[in-house]
């Protein structure tokens, strides 16, 4: 018994000088959250990307069925940029098209803010001065806008509502594009975006979606609607429609001023400056397709069909909002005047005297 004693007395010792005493460490907070969020990441990103890759799978599939119900490409093509169009960019375009008569209704109102604070600002002496006047007037007059615009739920920045039926509109284009079996452009092998591995799964990618009748599914000049088109005659009609309905709204002056090169005459706010470049950048937009001569023919017969449904859209907005001319008003007949502590009498006498005019 002592033996046993002695032995694990011994085994006991040899344990406790063999390992280091044992101690808890704690991971801090933050490392945790940061280990987490790193594991997130890559799910929540693959989940966005599936959802738009599910979303284009899910349009050329219908695309599809819509051409199996025995409808040719070149039908089914512009079949869906009309129903692309019905809907998701005209209810946008009604959208803005009710931001901007709101805020013409509201100009007078921001007119009169512009004179109040034109009245209150003190204004110097000197050409210096009078710049810093202008500028304080319009500093002061934008703000006054904007308060205005946000009372009314009418800002600025709704403007850029349009920009959502891009969405749709790349979606599409992006479906065509696969079952077409074309990988990617000349624009992204000029500026090396892509390299060879990528351009070689892509590819494979593609065939898998390719629709073989494509290949002679067009019409007139362009019956290979997986080609690209050999006149570029497609590319041109949609540069020539974004051309009219771009620029075609624009007045003279307002061309000329987006234009013009040199300094502006009338002092322009942050805010008006940074409408003037985005309205300079938008006159570049026409040049979009162009830029992409190489991609099929269907993705071109799809962009010129939107790009004509603009004329059609147009006309429907303005049988909703006419166009309200802004003339002169005119001069009211003023009512007669029927004083209250006159008598009845008194009132029919003065009806029936005659007037010096009659008399003469």
């Amino acid at each position: 018994m002592a033996f046993f004693s002695k032995s694990a007395r011994g085994l006991a010792a040899h344990i406790s000088k063999a390992s280091p005493p044992y101690t808890t460490t704690q991971t801090p907070l933050g490392a945790i959250r940061s280990r987490a969020n790193n594991a997130t990441a890559p799910g929540r990103r693959n989940f966005h990307l599936g959802a738009v890759g599910d979303a284009v799978l899910w349009t050329a599939d219908s695309i599809t069925f819509l051409h199996h119900t025995g409808l040719p490409w070149f039908v089914s093509i512009p079949l869906v940029a009309v129903g692309v169009n019905f809907t998701f960019r005209l209810p946008v375009q009604y959208y803005t098209r009710r931001l901007v008569v709101t805020r013409n209704k509201l100009t007078p109102l921001v007119t009169a803010w512009s004179a109040r604070h034109a009245a209150t600002v003190p204004q110097g002496q000197g050409e210096e001065a009078a710049r810093l006047w202008r500028l304080r007037v319009a500093g002061l007059t934008e703000r006054s806008r904007a308060r205005i615009y946000k009372s009314w739920g009418v800002q600025r920045w709704k403007s850029f509502a349009p920009f959502l039926s891009m969405a749709p509109f790349i979606i599409v284009s992006e479906a065509l594009r696969r079952l077409c079996g074309a990988p990617t452009g000349w624009l992204s092998h000029t500026f090396g975006l892509v390299d060879a591995q990528a351009v070689a799964s892509a590819v494979e990618t593609s065939r898998r979606y390719l629709d073989e009748s494509l290949v002679d599914g067009g019409c007139l000049w362009f019956t290979d609607l997986t080609a690209m088109d050999p006149y570029f005659a497609l590319p041109i009609i949609c540069s020539a429609l974004l051309a009219r309905t771009s620029w075609g709204r624009l007045s003279k002056d307002q061309l000329r001023a987006l234009l013009s090169v040199g300094p502006p005459q009338v002092p322009q706010t942050p805010a008006m400056r940074i409408r003037t470049a985005v309205g300079r950048t938008l006159l570049l937009v026409p040049l979009f397709p162009i830029l992409f001569a190489d991609l099929p023919s269907a993705i071109f017969l799809y962009w010129a069909s939107t790009f004509a449904l603009n004329d059609v859209n147009e006309a429907i907005l303005g049988r909703l909002f006419p166009h309200q001319s802004s003339g002169t008003l005119r001069s009211t007949q003023k009512p007669p005047i029927v004083l209250p502590y006159l008598r009845s009498q008194d009132v029919k006498a003065s009806k029936e005297e005659p007037r010096p005019e009659q008399m003469k």
